[in-house]
């Protein structure tokens, strides 16, 4: 037998103290997919037997994943597999949203499920008002959480407007400028926080659990107190110097000279003629007695024609605004959000606006509506640090970290 060359050594097994970061990440993303066997885990990631063993043993230590039932491998032969399936209540992220009109707290586990859920309603916008009550939800709800014994492995803050690296630039709804929500929120978040303007969120949870699962390239557009959107391709969200990126507030949704006056000195921009209050005072014009949206969209239901003709102009305006986004971005997919109980009927006025030339050789992306759920915007503030979790599960985690480390 040839002796080895020189400087060569013989590769040997890897066994678990040899597992980078990597790996961890890599096995808990085949087990978010669903339960696999051991015998799976190991041909997927391309690791021993052995080597999965160990790890997979860490893990069922750690509380991180369980067994399952026996599932044998075929009706008359081989040997019953027990698949393993993440223990997806056991950790959680701790959410909130920042609104214009109230603050909500939950949490959120690793399959999407939102508990504890609860909100604080505004009697003072000043940044200072705010934030003490969402600290204050924070906290209570991390001790109810700590009592259920479930692991809280980060915190996710999501908010309207323009928010760059933490901070809230602009956010009209609440009238704030520049304001530190990441530092002023930093003691009563646990594990890693994340800050991140709601729509991006919201982006990030509708590919990874919504209604862009799958997609390529997708436009979020959310249409509330605030409108605003986000961009995702190849899965990356598109930022644009200081996060400004997705501000269409000051896009045109109204022929030219038309609408209201916008601060900005302008007529007809989308984040006055789309925003909430801008539908009320309409809807009250118009002799319709109403406190919300839902008022306007239950009276629509009805049959009521002031409510069904102002519901179908915002929804017009709505795809105004979409086809300026469709023909900029050209995206597989353009989901709207903020927006309840949306039809196939309301959805044809915002594609017909949107899409103006069908015959056309140009973009035509399906519109569709958020599929996140009670608890969309707990969603969209969980998504960053969840999807971080999911990266690099040992980065938050002490007990996990020990499996990349190397033995003595």
């Amino acid at each position: 037998m040839a002796a080895p060359q020189a400087g060569s050594e013989r590769r040997r097994p890897r066994v678990v103290s040899d597992l980078s970061r990597a790996h961890v990440a890599a096995l808990v993303g085949v087990l978010r997919e669903g339960p696999a066997a051991r015998a799976e885990l190991a041909e997927r990631l391309g690791l021993s037997a052995g080597a999965v063993t160990r790890l997979v043993g860490r893990l069922l230590d750690a509380d991180f994943v369980h067994e399952l039932d026996d599932v044998p491998r075929s009706a008359t032969r081989g040997r019953p597999r027990r698949p393993l399936a993440l223990r997806s209540d056991r950790r959680v992220i701790l959410a909130a949203h920042i609104g214009a009109n109230r603050t909500s707290v939950g949490v959120v586990d690793l399959a999407g499920h939102v508990t504890h859920a609860t909100e604080h309603f505004h009697r003072d916008l000043t940044p200072s008002a705010v934030l003490a009550a969402t600290r204050s939800l924070l906290r209570r709800t991390v001790k109810q959480v700590d009592d259920s014994g479930t692991r809280v492995v980060g915190t996710g803050i999501g908010i309207g407007g323009w928010v760059d690296q933490g901070r809230v630039v602009e956010h009209p709804g609440l009238g704030w400028v520049d304001v530190d929500v990441q530092r002023r929120l930093a003691g009563a978040a646990v594990g890693p926080l994340s800050v991140e303007s709601h729509v991006r969120g919201l982006a990030l949870a509708e590919a990874d659990f919504g209604a862009a699962l799958g997609t390529d390239t997708l436009v979020e557009l959310h249409v509330g107190n605030v409108t605003d959107a986000a961009v995702l391709v190849g899965g990356r969200l598109l930022r644009g110097p200081l996060s400004a990126a997705g501000s269409v507030g000051h896009l045109p949704v109204r022929a030219d000279g038309e609408g209201v006056v916008c601060p900005c000195g302008r007529h007809g921009c989308a984040q006055v003629e789309l925003s909430e209050a801008r539908l009320l005072e309409r809807a009250r014009a118009d002799g319709l007695s109403v406190t919300s949206v839902s008022d306007v969209d239950t009276l629509a239901a009805s049959g009521d024609p002031r409510a069904s003709a102002l519901r179908d102009d915002r929804l017009a305006m709505i795809g105004m605004l979409s086809s300026h986004l469709v023909d900029v971005v050209g995206p597989d997919r353009l989901v709207l959000a903020g927006l309840h109980d949306l039809g196939e009927r309301d959805l044809d006025i915002v594609r017909r606006a949107a899409i103006r030339r069908p015959d056309t050789a140009g973009p035509h992306p399906e519109i569709v509506a958020s599929d996140l759920g009670d608890h969309p915007l707990l969603l969209a503030a969980a998504a960053p640090p969840l999807l971080a979790w999911f990266d690099d599960p040992t980065a938050a985690e002490r007990d996990l970290s020990q499996l990349a480390a190397p033995s003595a």
